[in-house]
């Protein structure tokens, strides 16, 4: 899933966003998958539970908690 193509201003945003613990993991993950180029960024719930090794559930709720934060 992940590639030599991974934004690293992607990653210096999540750092900047104070978010810690599993949504910092799933933001991470979504980081991982943003590409730079394209300014896309569409994993799955299925790819981000393998790359971060949280389980569906909880990725799926963290996912909620930071759309809810904004």
């Amino acid at each position: 899933m992940w590639g030599p193509h991974v934004s690293f201003e992607a990653w210096r945003w999540v750092w900047r966003t104070g978010v810690k613990g599993t949504k910092q993991h799933v933001l991470f993950g979504l980081a991982d998958a943003h590409r730079q180029k394209t300014g896309r960024c569409g994993p799955s719930v299925a790819e981000l539970v393998e790359a971060t090794g949280i389980g569906e559930r909880t990725v799926r709720r963290a996912i909620g908690e930071l759309i809810d934060e904004g």
